[in-house]
This record gives structure tokens, C-alpha cells and sequence, in this order.
């Protein structure tokens, strides 16, 4: 293991929530680059969690906090996957919902800080039905829930799907984007074929985070970051933005310890 430098410039940003098709995001870049240590767990790491999602009782593990006031999405757990569905009253924009679910705090501790994330998942369609992907080190409390984001970003502000690391604050969806992400900007590879698994992994370790993807042709380092805002916190998933008929499943959750 060994230091590397990275431009990792955060981006403020405010809001980021449903938002009118004509706002146009103020975006302010902090300039000093930060040193960053590629986190990597040892081979004493155990299994602190997993779920296969074989069995809907596990549902009573989860919290979830809904994106949009007045419009719960849907989630339930069948056939080996953990799925969203979001609700169909309203289209456009600001007629989508999303959620962002953390295991419970009484499941596994929101007091830990190292850990390593690991899921599969996919969205139904393309292009601009929403974004999915990890939460961690977060916590649900309305209205201050905050976690970082490790996400696809489909939402309607992007030409094509960006892959985007962020801190969020507060349903509104205030935050801090890290290493060049913002509105309608990020990494767009590897390249997201609608209907197909990716596998995530989001490494934290001290205050470094590290943020894999696996879309199919091997595992890729897309982000990796330093931030103490959230020393520690829950880990799961995290949807917005979404749109019927535009499903997220989730399958294979594992959450190993990082020492």
C-alpha cells in the first residue's frame, strides 16, 4: 500500500432534489487537490453482514428514508432480490421517487467506520430514469439524512449515464461531489447496458473511500477520496430520481470488516 496524489476537488453543490426541467445548479469548485491513500482490507477481514435476499422475512433488517415527500417507492424482496419500484401517481421530473435504505442500526452497528460493501445491481431501463447505486457511512434522521453516494446518475440533467461519488445532506439533496462529478458531469465508463448486473464496491478506511465498479469486463477503480464529514455509519443502497416503469434490484449484499 502507498500514497498517491489525486485531483480530488470537491464540488459544492445545492440543492440536488426534484428539481424544475429549467434550474440551472449553481456549482462551486474547492481548488486544493488532496493527498489520497488508496484503502485495500487485510486477509483477516470476516463478514460482518450478507444478505442473498432468499427470504422476504430479511425486509425487517432495513430502514429506508423516502427521496420525495408524498410519493413512497416501493420495495420488497422476491425471487433473490432486493427491488424498487417507484410510485406511478405522477411522471416527470418532480414526479419520481427513490429512497435511500441502510441495514439498521440494531443489525449492524452505525458506529463502524472500516468496511468493505459489496452488492450487484441493475435499473430496468435507460436513458434518463433515475440513479442507483452504495450508501455508506450514512444515517436516516429527518430531516439531516446524509450518507456518501457511490451512484449511476440517470437522472434527467446528464447527456449519458455518469458514474459519480458524492456526500449528501438532507432530503433536498444538498452535497459535495468529489473528483470532477457534478451536475451532468462525471465518469461515463465503463459504458452501463440497461438490464444487466454491475457490481458495486465501496471500500472506507480511516477517511479514505475507495469506489469500484464491475459492469462486466473486470473490477475498475472509479473514484477514491478523502472526506471526515461522516467518520462512520450504515451501509445499503440509494435510488432517486426514478420513474415507472424503471425497476432497481438489488441482489448478493455483503458487508466485510476492514481492518
Amino acid at each position: 500500500m502507498g500514497f498517491l496524489t489525486f485531483a480530488c476537488n470537491p464540488v459544492v453543490i445545492t440543492p440536488k432534489g426534484p428539481l424544475p426541467p429549467t434550474f440551472t445548479p449553481t456549482v462551486t469548485i474547492t481548488p486544493t487537490p488532496m493527498p489520497t491513500f488508496i484503502p485495500t482490507c487485510g486477509i483477516s477481514s470476516s463478514i460482518l453482514y450478507s444478505d442473498d435476499f432468499s427470504n422476504s422475512n430479511t425486509l425487517v433488517n432495513y430502514e429506508y428514508l423516502d427521496r420525495a415527500t408524498g410519493r413512497p417507492i416501493g420495495i420488497q424482496i422476491t425471487g433473490g432480490e432486493l427491488v424498487m419500484t417507484p410510485n406511478g401517481a405522477s411522471t416527470g421530473y418532480n414526479g419520481a421517487s427513490g429512497a435511500e435504505l441502510l441495514v439498521k442500526d440494531s443489525v449492524l452497528s452505525h458506529a463502524l467506520s472500516n468496511y468493505t460493501l459489496d452488492f450487484d445491481a441493475k435499473m430496468d431501463s435507460l436513458p434518463h430514469t433515475g440513479y442507483f447505486g452504495a450508501a455508506v457511512r450514512g444515517n436516516l434522521s429527518s430531516p439531516n439524512m446524509t450518507c456518501y453516494q457511490f451512484i449511476l446518475n440517470d437522472d434527467s440533467e446528464n447527456a449519458v449515464p455518469y458514474w459519480q461519488a458524492q456526500l449528501i445532506y438532507g432530503l433536498s439533496g444538498n452535497g459535495t461531489q468529489f473528483m470532477g462529478g457534478g451536475y451532468g458531469s462525471g465518469y461515463s465508463a465503463p459504458a452501463y447496458t440497461a438490464g444487466t448486473w454491475a457490481h458495486f464496491k465501496v471500500v472506507c478506511q480511516g477517511i479514505n473511500i475507495a469506489c469500484y465498479i464491475d459492469t462486466g469486463s473486470g473490477s475498475l477503480l472509479e473514484y477514491c477520496f478523502n472526506d471526515t464529514t461522516n467518520p462512520s455509519g450504515g451501509v445499503g443502497f440509494s435510488t432517486d430520481f426514478l420513474q415507472l416503469p424503471n425497476l432497481v434490484h438489488f441482489k448478493n449484499l455483503v458487508v466485510t470488516s476492514c481492518p
